[in-house]
């Protein structure tokens, strides 16, 4: 196997594992839990929001520089790829609510670390947009891979705890591979000039993309309340449809879309410029998101997990570099306060689904609340555009 081929499967593998599988194989497994009536619908939403509350917590824990020493830089991704197979584990040994509460909110910060330390990683070792693109699209795939493993496991009749189990296993496969073709020292310098060229083009393009940092905080917030509701809660809108073999394989859509949006965005954004991009994304997230409420239409619903797929990641790889960049008092981590605010998001789509729904009996106007969150956000954009003087969008 080439170096190329080595540094591309370890850079996809490391958000496979600890995003894919560690966070999000939840969302499939929710309506088989839900099914065997270990859980109710609000005991799942808590469980989904202690996750969500873990990857918030980990965000900014791993923010401090203590965290961002290159000598512990191994060490950390190491520590986390090891403790997202472990939490599958034990997500196997219990049902009971308070454990599942810790376990994952556990697997959120560990989710967390593998974001943080696996892009530094990604960027320390192969100064390629592309890697990092392949990097984020690991999420995808590991939401693919793990609603597979749950559709095929589901169909032999095993129990959500024989599910956890051999996730666990597959994640510890996932884990091997991201050992074994860890960077070498000697590949560190890898692209640097093709990088570098990239590099000044995507800066010069943002010249025309400024956007006040209190807007981008504010709207990033509502970003990430609006996707999460649907991210969370697809697999249980699709069981009002008759059987199908769509239906159980709609999250796997949802995959497949956010492998392709890192690159998709990308591509945007080279053309378009940044907020122009952003505008896009979260406009038409908003209306993917309006979809899934047609949970009686099968197409519609297909169109929703592939378009909410190719939007969410999109957000996060156009968000952060801008982040990165805008100008901010001394005193503030612009990147830690956007990421606040999207974890609150997410956190609290769940919270209010979960009330919405006991007092309607009906997840529509929970999905409702995310499209709009998603509207008023690419709006927010939009403004901040145009008040800049800059041409539409």
């Amino acid at each position: 196997m080439g170096i190329k081929a080595k540094h591309y499967l370890f850079s996809i593998a490391i958000l496979t594992l600890g995003m894919g599988l560690g966070r999000f194989i939840y969302t499939g497994m929710m309506p088989l839990m839900f099914n065997e009536g270990i859980f109710d619908f609000q005991a799942l939403s808590y469980i989904a929001s202690s996750n969500y509350l873990g990857y918030l917590f980990g965000a900014l824990l791993f923010s401090f520089a203590l965290f961002h020493r290159s000598e512990k830089l191994k060490i950390s991704l190491i520590v986390s790829v090891i403790s997202t197979v472990l939490l599958l584990y034990l997500m196997s040994m219990t049902t009971n609510f308070m454990g599942v509460l810790i376990i994952r909110f556990l697997a959120g910060i560990s989710s967390a670390a593998a974001i943080i330390f696996g892009s530094i990683t990604v960027i320390k070792y192969f100064s390629s947009r592309l890697m990092t693109a392949a990097f984020f699209s690991g999420v995808g795939l590991g939401i693919l891979v793990g609603n597979e493993l749950v559709n095929i496991l589901s169909f032999q009749q095993d129990s959500s705890l024989q599910i956890w189990f051999y996730a666990a296993i597959l994640a510890a496969v996932i884990a091997g591979l991201i050992f074994v073709f860890y960077p070498k020292k000697e590949q560190s310098a890898i692209s640097t000039s093709v990088y570098e060229s990239a590099k000044q083009g995507q800066v010069q393009s943002l010249q025309h993309s400024e956007i006040s940092w209190i807007s981008l905080i504010i709207l990033y917030g509502f970003a990430g309340y609006g996707y999460i509701i649907t991210a969370t809660y697809l697999p249980v809108i699709a069981q009002s449809l008759p059987a199908s073999l769509v239906t159980s394989h709609l999250w796997s859509l949802v995959g497949i879309g956010a492998m392709i949006s890192c690159y998709l965005w990308l591509f945007i954004e080279q053309k378009i410029g940044t907020l122009s991009a952003l505008f896009w994304n979260l406009l038409t997230q908003s209306l993917f998101v309006l979809l899934s409420i047609f949970s009686d239409s099968l197409l519609l619903l297909i169109i929703s997990a592939l378009g909410l797929g190719g939007t969410f990641m999109g957000t996060t790889s156009l968000v952060m570099p801008l982040a990165r960049r805008l100008s901010v008092p001394k005193t503030l981590n612009l990147v830690g306060l956007v990421t606040l605010t999207y974890g609150i998001g997410q956190i609290l789509g769940p919270i209010a689904t979960s009330v919405i729904e006991t007092m309607t009996g009906s997840l529509l106007f929970a999905t409702i609340s995310g499209a709009v969150a998603l509207l008023i956000a690419s709006l927010m954009v939009l403004y901040e555009k145009r008040s800049r003087g800059f041409a539409s969008a």
